[in-house]
């Protein structure tokens, strides 16, 4: 029976745990804890597996979560949606975040532009944090679309290819009345 030296058996000991931190290393640990203002569902969830992919379950799961309040009509909802929200919920240390609308169907009518009706938009709030804080992180973030809706208390978070904002002083069911210089509205209204 042969033995090992002590020293090759430490070796091994240390590359073992090296290997299992690599492998951790690996694993994403992003998380998204949410709650659906309309269907009154809270989840909490890790929605990606090793190196940032999506966990088809957790994703299934999501864009269930996303579907229309409205018409119960799903899409699945894009990955880098997900991502950014989960950046938002980490810069606000992990506080929930309030869907106010997620996927919408387009209906007749509608501008068929919206980033909603291709599941790569939601309408939320953060727990305890003012949209208007929210809305300025927004900002901060890289091909993201950020709209401000100051009298719903609310910010559009979207995916796109090219970063921009918005602000629109509509109250919640009325016509769109978005600001024609939201950076000149934004220092007159901070």
């Amino acid at each position: 029976m042969s033995r090992r030296p002590a020293g090759v058996a430490r070796f091994l000991l240390a590359l073992s745990v090296v290997a299992a931190t690599l492998g951790d290393a690996r694993a994403d640990n992003r998380s998204l804890w949410l709650y659906n203002t309309h269907t009154k569902e809270e989840i909490r969830i890790r929605p990606f597996s090793r190196h940032g992919i999506p966990d088809r379950s957790s994703w299934a799961r999501l864009s269930r979560f996303f579907r229309s309040w409205r018409t119960e009509k799903r899409r699945t909802i894009h990955p880098r949606l997900l991502r950014v929200l989960a950046q938002v919920q980490r810069h606000f240390g992990g506080s929930r975040i309030d869907l106010v609308s997620g996927y919408r169907v387009p209906e007749r009518g509608d501008d068929l532009r919206s980033y909603h009706n291709v599941g790569r938009a939601a309408d939320v709030r953060v727990d305890g944090v003012l949209a208007r804080r929210l809305f300025d992180y927004c900002r901060t973030l890289v091909d993201v679309g950020c709209g401000y809706y100051p009298r719903s208390e609310r910010v559009h978070i979207d995916s796109r290819s090219r970063s921009t904002i918005w602000i629109d002083l509509s109250a919640d069911g009325d016509a769109a009345d978005y600001v024609r210089d939201p950076d000149a509205w934004l220092q007159l209204n901070p």
